[in-house]
């Protein structure tokens, strides 16, 4: 056969590969993965992530370092309704001690953190009102490693009551941070810049897929970021 005919011959094959007995395309499957985007090593410049609610999944990949430059890696969410969050945060290498925090953006400080030496590291945080914007903050104790940060909403099993305006509250496995120092070094851009006259951001408008981890069901929701801080869900 002459290399036209077999270059012919492939070109057909692809094409048959390519489309069903209906002669449609097959659209590639949606990834839900989200992988992290540098940087986001700031409360300023945490990855906004969008919205999160009873039923939603979050599978999520990233890389940080134990003696930099990456320390950490911020992930912005928004309730958007009261509800239970489970993070699991599995670390690529065996040995490879990764911890997490959850930053409050409008306190402007850490309201927990989970650094137990396990691998997964995993946590629960209670948040009691919509619209409350929260950072999960991924850093290393020991080693250097890519991990796999898995972050689920869940309905509020059960009435629990808040104190006087407390919009987080963290399960009772969370600990007072035993490297408090290191972790302030996520938040100081925050409190320079709060101090500096205000300006109007322009809004950025993205798409947050989520997949639910019973049914498989993927969604694709839209939602409106204003500057690096303020998640707002869009129409």
């Amino acid at each position: 056969m002459s290399r036209h005919l077999c270059e012919l011959a492939l070109s057909v094959s692809l094409l048959v590969v390519a489309c069903d007995s209906g002669g449609h395309h097959h659209a590639p499957p949606i990834d839900p993965t989200i992988h992290e985007i540098e940087p986001n090593g700031t409360a300023f410049t945490a990855n906004g992530i969008g919205p999160i609610r009873p039923g939603d999944y979050f599978p999520i990949r990233g890389h940080v370092t134990d003696f930099g430059p990456d320390f950490f890696d911020g992930f912005a969410f928004v309730s958007d309704v009261p509800l239970e969050v489970e993070f699991v945060l599995t670390a690529d290498h065996p040995v490879a001690d990764l911890d997490l925090c959850v930053f409050d953006p409008f306190l402007g400080e850490f309201v927990a953190c989970f650094e137990t030496p396990w691998n997964p590291e995993v946590g629960f945080v209670t948040v009691f009102e919509p619209g409350v914007e929260f950072h999960l903050v991924v850093s290393s104790f020991r080693g250097s490693s890519g991990y796999s940060l898995e972050v689920l909403g869940h309905p509020l099993c059960c009435p629990i009551e808040a104190t006087e305006n407390e919009r987080l509250r963290p399960s009772e496995q969370a600990v007072e941070s035993k490297r408090d120092a290191f972790w302030r070094a996520y938040a100081p851009v925050v409190t320079a810049r709060a101090s500096e006259p205000a300006t109007e951001a322009s809004p950025v408008r993205g798409v947050v897929v989520s997949i639910d981890p019973h049914t498989g069901t993927v969604e694709e929701r839209p939602y409106l970021r204003s500057g690096h801080r303020a998640v707002v869900l869009g129409e």
